[in-house]
């Protein structure tokens, strides 16, 4: 069975829920999920949503929200959670397992902290995708996000483990600090792409290297070296694996995506056709970037 939540008209007020974790309404009756106390915000749930279904099984379903609601889906952990609309920042935030779909656009932070489970979210995202909070040290740790539409300013940051498709175009400073993991971006990126990146692995499917960064950019101090084949024992791996979350990512949110979010990246897709990159030599970098050579 499903619990529903059906936000009720007229309501403007801000809702705050990263506070508690959605398991915690496991197994209560449906009046007492409508008295949970949400301290954040000052309130209980029965303020803001209707609800109706069961509480036996760890599968949510959010109707009409907006950019009022933050912090959904803080620690989640199994089950399945569908948000049928916009969301406000911080959806997913430290998410630990389990499937979140958004049928729409997220605000800020958006699977910040992740250390599992996947995040699909159909619309576009704001700015910061898997990155931590202010004062923070570490982003995204696990897990896969995949977004259909564009996303904002500094995606990726300090990305630690994980995977995150973009299947449009990201803002500037694109995996700034990066650490580990893999990026994908299927349309264009901004400016100081890579900026101080470490380790791990950015892919541009729309893109060729030379028109996002050179061997060195003195203006903004990255420095980059390569410009060198891809591994061919690599890349059919990469490949086989981008393909596979990106039509997992379509599958969850096929209500919401045209057919022109298909992954670009074909089966036989050949290394041959592609340049490597190594940097942030600035901070010692051991990071890649991969993107298509210019013909």
């Amino acid at each position: 069975m499903t619990l529903t939540f059906r936000a009720r008209p007229g309501n403007l007020r801000q809702l705050e829920l990263g506070d508690f974790s959605l398991d915690q309404l496991l197994g209560l009756s449906l009046d007492a999920v409508a008295r949970f106390e949400i301290e954040a915000s000052r309130g209980v749930l029965g303020d803001w949503f209707e609800i109706h279904g069961a509480t036996d099984q760890p599968r949510w379903v959010f109707e009409g929200t907006g950019n009022w609601l933050d912090g959904l889906g803080t620690e989640f952990c199994q089950g399945e959670l569908i948000i049928d609309g916009d969301v406000g920042r911080r959806v997913a935030r430290r998410a630990r397992g389990g499937e979140i779909v958004v049928y729409g656009a997220t605000g800020s932070w958006a699977g910040s902290g992740m250390r599992g489970g996947t995040l699909s979210i159909a619309g576009n995202s704001g700015d910061f995708l898997g990155g931590p909070l202010r004062g923070e040290r570490g982003g995204m740790r696990g897990g896969v996000i995949f977004v259909g539409g564009d996303c904002g300013s500094e995606v990726g940051h300090r990305l630690r483990r994980g995977t995150m498709i973009v299947a449009g175009s990201v803002g500037p400073r694109g995996a700034w600090e990066m650490i580990a993991g893999t990026l994908v971006v299927g349309g264009a990126v901004g400016t100081d792409v890579g900026f101080a990146m470490r380790r791990g692995t950015i892919m541009l499917l729309a893109e060729s290297v030379l028109a996002v960064a050179g061997p060195s950019d003195p203006q903004r101090g990255q420095q980059w070296t390569g410009g060198s084949s891809v591994p061919h024992e690599f890349f059919p791996l990469l490949v086989r694996a981008i393909r596979a979350q990106w039509a997992r990512g379509i599958e969850r949110c096929v209500r919401e995506l045209p057919s022109v979010a298909a992954c670009p990246l074909e089966p036989s897709e050949s290394p041959r056709g592609w340049l490597r990159r190594v940097g942030d030599r600035r901070v010692g970098g051991l990071g890649e970037l991969l993107s298509r050579a210019v013909r």
